[in-house]
């Protein structure tokens, strides 16, 4: 192709891509080409994996993207626990916070849930309130959600909650003080019923993320990403060519 026609061609797949390819970070998440580990290996061994997706620093149609990927990633790796003799001797666990933007499986989130427990794989998931929810999402965890817990919220998210809890009105769950729950956790004689509970506050930092960090790296270098120069720009033996032919 001519350099025009090329820049033609990939006009409109650039104007959706620069959008990834322009944060470093990003292109370091989707771009290694060899990367250190598999993440659906991540319940084959002692790995924990923390994904950190701000809004504000990678954007939210950004987050959302890996999000969703990393989400629907660890189900496969759930499914593939199925080869294994007893899977449930060595759970595994997957927290996912603000659930509503990156809980998008390939299948119906209630299947995914019931494979996923008889795999041995339990999906701690976390939001802001039920109003965050489709009404297939809130049914599904609902019904798949054995183990419950709710801090102070609003008054019509209260009315949702006792709808469940016969034994609470929703003045017992609006004035909840700071710290205070109430729950309903799966027993191995089934549930416990809903009991009220005081939260551990937050621990204070430690100061040891730049230590951490530097420790992991150096256990497992982090492969060179291809940058967005790298990905449009022709060999060097072809830009010799135009140069000389321009010249």
């Amino acid at each position: 192709m001519t350099p025009t026609h090329r820049e033609t061609v990939i006009a409109a797949p650039m104007s959706r891509l620069r959008r990834y390819l322009m944060r470093r970070g990003v292109v370091a998440v989707l771009g290694q080409p060899r990367p250190g580990f598999r993440l659906r290996d991540v319940f084959k061994s002692d790995r924990i994996v923390l994904v950190a997706l701000n809004d504000a620093l990678v954007g939210p149609i950004t987050a959302q993207l890996i999000g969703g990927l990393i989400c629907a990633e660890v189900f496969s790796a759930a499914q593939e626990r199925a080869q294994e003799t007893n899977p449930k001797q060595r759970p595994g666990m997957v927290f996912v916070d603000e659930v509503a933007s990156f809980l998008h499986l390939p299948v119906p989130i209630s299947t995914a849930l019931e494979v996923s427990r008889s795999y041995g794989v339990g999906w701690h998931l976390f939001g802001q309130g039920r109003y965050q929810l489709s009404s297939s999402l809130a049914q599904a965890f609902e019904i798949n959600a054995r183990s419950k817990l709710t801090f102070a919220t609003t008054p019509s998210e209260a009315r949702d909650i006792v709808e469940s809890a016969p034994m609470l009105t929703a003045d017992d769950v609006q004035s909840l003080p700071k710290y205070e729950i109430y729950a309903n956790l799966l027993t191995p004689d089934g549930p416990s019923g809903w009991f009220s509970a005081r939260t551990l506050p937050p621990p204070a930092a430690l100061g040891h993320r730049a230590k951490l960090r530097r420790e992991a790296r150096s256990r497992r270098p982090v492969q060179p990403a291809v940058t967005p120069h790298e990905t449009t720009a022709p060999p060097q033996a072809e830009v010799s060519h135009v140069r000389r032919r321009r010249a």
